[in-house]
């Protein structure tokens, strides 16, 4: 009946409100996808990165993600609430495999092999879909995601090949490695987002602890005196570091002064503490380069942008809602008059008020689907598909009508108070009342939106600097790469 009757009103609350939750739909995603970091994984909750500080200068604090494996396992075995510990290289040994396509042809592809303990898969919930994780055990295994094997069109039993060489890249395809399981995607919000191949690598357990190559992780008991395990691991490596001190200096006496001195200032004190798996991602680290990290107050700063922009469309609903108060108040005591109750009469504006943000929300819906890989994802940190977003759509769509109630409770119980005579003789519209509460409504919606102009012109502002700071050398022309 509104968009029949109202139609221009209805058709600039319903863009008005459709623009709002697009933009608050990729701004929850991102949220959401922050929040959640990890939370997929087997008993986040209570597994834990064994997090050291790596020698910061002058006192200062370096958490670095690896660790001494030895120490970590050790540690485990002598504090009973310890139930698992499990490790990986977070860097990818190899980056390129070949598939052998027939007798004379190998085909390469250059995908990273990931090398971990063999009891990762289970430790950390991986879903086996074919296979057995408990073949990784055996030398020249490997498992593989599910979307990997699409790729190369392998299953359970078939053959990949890594490379020759000391670090497998001879460019041959010299050592076969059986695929013993095939295991479900990772959540894209997980350390394991990349994860395509893994295969077992015992190395933790053998080299000392002065290597630093692994990340491990300890599950540890409900209740569990998280302190004494540190302490124990702090203890280890002090009576490690101690006893290595004496052999530093049996083999170069010349070093004794320094190696000693360094012992004074606390060398073989080694800080640790515990970051719960679920808790990664908000946590400042030195070295999280194979993992995602960010700030805690970006959730903070975006949901109230995202609220802001929300309330804008949510004021302005409000202000096509009074500013049709005159011309409805005819109709709404024309209807009082032939019978009709203040209960019904509300309720029709409630679901009128739903009605408009259902149709807003399909609208949506389409648009997300239409822009979701467009220029868009440049920006986003995560997927914007509507199937990878399932738990925002539902937030985003209970939180919009609740929020399409509590903005329509006011107008549908103030449109409806006034008796019968009131309203056909239209007093209403040039009553104070009427006047005040729309200059009120219209001067909140300017101040809220100028704010919010002015933050993002700020934030514009910030970016710019930062893209066009001299560097003091000319940046064309410039590659920039990682390795490992």
């Amino acid at each position: 009946m509104t968009l029949k009757r109202y139609k221009v009103a209805s058709l600039l609350n319903v863009l008005g409100l459709t623009l709002a939750f697009v933009a608050f739909y990729i701004i929850a995603s991102q949220v959401w996808f922050t929040l959640t970091y990890n939370h997929s994984l087997k008993d986040a909750g209570r597994t834990y990165l064994i997090s050291p500080n790596f020698g910061g200068e002058n006192g200062e604090m370096r958490w670095t993600s690896n660790s001494p494996g030895n120490l970590a396992y050790m540690a485990a075995e002598q504090f009973p609430d310890a139930e698992e510990v499990a490790s990986y290289a977070p860097y990818p040994g190899i980056n390129r495999i070949w598939v052998k396509q027939n007798e004379y042809h190998f085909e390469p592809f250059n995908d990273f092999v990931y090398e971990a303990t063999a009891n990762v898969p289970d430790f950390f919930g991986f879903e086996c879909l074919a296979g057995n994780f408990a073949e990784l055990k055996k030398t020249n295994t490997v498992i593989m995601s599910r979307s990997e094997a699409e790729k190369l069109s392998v299953s359970v039993g078939d053959v990949i090949y890594l490379e020759g060489g000391k670090w497998f890249d001879d460019g041959k395809p010299t050592h076969p490695q059986t695929i013993v399981a095939i295991y479900e995607d990772m959540p894209k919000n997980s350390v394991f987002a990349h994860w395509d191949i893994v295969r077992n690598d015992e190395g933790v357990y053998t080299l000392g602890n002065n290597n630093w190559n692994y990340t491990n992780y300890v599950r540890m008991r409900k209740g569990a005196d998280l302190d004494t395990y540190i302490e124990i691991f702090k203890k280890a490596y002090a009576d490690w570091f101690l006893g290595m001190a004496q052999e530093w200096i049996a083999e170069d006496p010349e070093e004794e002064e320094l190696i000693k001195e360094e012992i004074e200032n606390g060398a073989h004190i080694l800080a640790t503490r515990l970051v719960p798996v679920n808790k990664m991602y908000y946590t400042d680290f030195s070295d999280a380069y194979n993992f995602q990290t960010g700030k805690k107050s970006t959730p903070i700063i975006l949901s109230s942008i995202a609220f802001i922009i929300v309330l804008i469309a949510f004021i302005n609903f409000i202000n096509f809602f009074f500013a049709l108060v005159p011309v409805r108040m005819r109709t709404v005591n024309i209807c009082k008059v032939f019978g009709a109750s203040q209960a019904t009469l509300r309720w029709n504006f409630l679901f009128e008020a739903i009605g408009l943000v259902l149709i807003s929300m399909v609208l949506m819906l389409y648009l997300m689907i239409v822009i979701q890989d467009s220029f868009i994802m440049n920006y986003s940190i995560c997927s914007l598909s509507l199937s990878d977003n399932i738990p925002v759509i539902i937030m985003v769509v209970v939180l919009m009508v609740l929020l399409a109630v509590l903005a329509a409770l006011y107008p549908a119980f103030y449109i409806t108070r006034f008796n019968a005579s009131l309203g056909v003789k239209g007093g209403f519209a040039q009553s104070a009342t009427g006047r005040r509460l729309r200059s009120v409504m219209v001067g909140v919606q300017f101040s809220v939106a100028m704010i919010l102009i002015i933050v993002t012109a700020v934030f514009w502002m910030q970016y710019r600097y930062m893209i066009n700071y001299d560097l003091g050398f000319d940046r064309e022309n410039v590659v920039t790469f990682a390795s490992w």
